[in-house]
């Protein structure tokens, strides 16, 4: 059952050749997060990569989660909207308390994980976050999609989903500087209009200027005095009056927009979270595996997660494989080699030293 108790769960269990059920056994669980597909196997191989692990002296499970598929209902697949990072872990350890409870050559306090691709997201975060991270001992995270907010838009951003935000009334006007620009127009028409004050006053001071400048009471000087008089009024009222209706105009327009921005708008924020914002929390071992030149999860991903590890003084494994993209293509079986190896030494105390990978010798266990 999932943790909520009710959803059936399904899946494969790998055992060892040599079986014994008097043994103890540490627990392997391979994971994949979906949700565009369960991750778990449907058909059976003597040679599979899962029983190769199990040989080693594992139990090596795989099973579903809610959020797994589509397939089975809308609210199965689901579940991981908006929760991508955590959604399928709840389900990961509720199995594997149950499986324990059922058998008893399942070892609870010596329990792995690892996955590819999604898969190393998952696991990764299996490590990182509480209460998962005192769960799980050991990670084994290859390709690992990191940080989804860099990763392709077809997977994460349709899966995680975008939130729906109604923008509140007061602060669509005000949040984005579009009030304050609003304000700032209607001083500029205030502005305009002491422009129109001062242009006056400029045609009193000529006025008085012509007067105190000329002697002549003729009509001709009464003539002069008039027409400029006049110009100057002219002028005073006409420059008034335009800036007047432009002061008008830009005020009632920048009312009108006001009320059109004011209205309640749908935006959407989506917003993925991370491994690296939990780097202070690693627990267990955890080894990050990534091809140089990954071509569908791009390592920039790994190295966030890396980089928040060294500042939260964290101890951890790396391996890069250089030219290999996102399967690590020639160096895929180097990479097996590694895995296996990874569990060995911190589940089983087997520790190989000697420089040829392929080339293995009797362990302590």
């Amino acid at each position: 059952k999932a943790a909520d108790g009710t959803t059936d769960l399904y899946g494969n269990m790998w055992k060892p050749f040599d079986f014994d059920p008097q043994t103890k056994y540490p627990i392997i669980v391979h994971v994949y997060p979906g949700p565009q597909t369960e991750g778990v196997t449907h058909s059976f191989s003597a040679t599979g990569s899962r029983q190769e692990l199990a040989q080693l002296g594992f139990i090596v499970i795989q099973v579903g989660h809610r959020g797994g598929a589509p397939t089975r209902s809308k609210a199965y697949g689901s579940y991981g909207y908006f929760n991508m990072r955590d959604y399928g872990l709840e389900d990961k350890k509720a199995a594997i308390e149950q499986l324990a409870a059922r058998n008893d050559f399942i070892d609870i306090e010596r329990i792995g994980i690892y996955g590819h691709s999604g898969g190393g997201f998952m696991t990764a975060a299996a490590l990182l976050k509480p209460p998962y991270n005192k769960f799980f001992k050991v990670g084994v995270s290859t390709a690992g999609n990191h940080d989804n907010n860099i990763y392709n838009s077809y997977w994460a951003e349709r899966y995680h989903g975008l939130k729906e935000a109604k923008e509140d009334k007061s602060k669509g006007s005000t949040s984005n500087g579009k009030g304050e620009r609003s304000t700032n127009r209607r001083g500029r028409g205030q502005g305009t209009q002491g422009d129109g004050t001062d242009q006056e006053q400029k045609g009193r001071k000529d006025q008085k200027k012509e007067d105190g400048g000329k002697t002549d009471t003729s009509d001709k000087g009464k003539d002069s005095k008039t027409k400029l008089g006049d110009k100057s009024e002219g002028q005073d009222k006409n420059s008034k009056t335009k800036q007047d209706d432009k002061s008008e105009g830009q005020d009632k327009g920048s009312e009108t927009k006001q009320d059109d921005k004011s209205e309640d708008k749908t935006r959407f924020e989506i917003k993925v979270a991370t491994n690296a914002e939990l780097a202070e929390n690693l627990e267990g071992h955890l080894l990050l595996v990534h091809g140089e030149i990954d071509n569908n999860v791009h390592p920039a991903g790994t190295m966030r997660l890396v980089n928040a590890l060294i500042k939260a003084n964290k101890r951890f494994d790396m391996l890069i494989v250089p030219g290999a993209r996102h399967s690590f293509g020639s160096a895929s079986n180097y990479v097996k080699h590694r895995t296996w190896e990874y569990f060995a030494l911190h589940l089983l105390g087997d520790q190989q030293n000697g420089a040829d990978i392929t080339e293995k010798q009797s362990g302590s266990r």
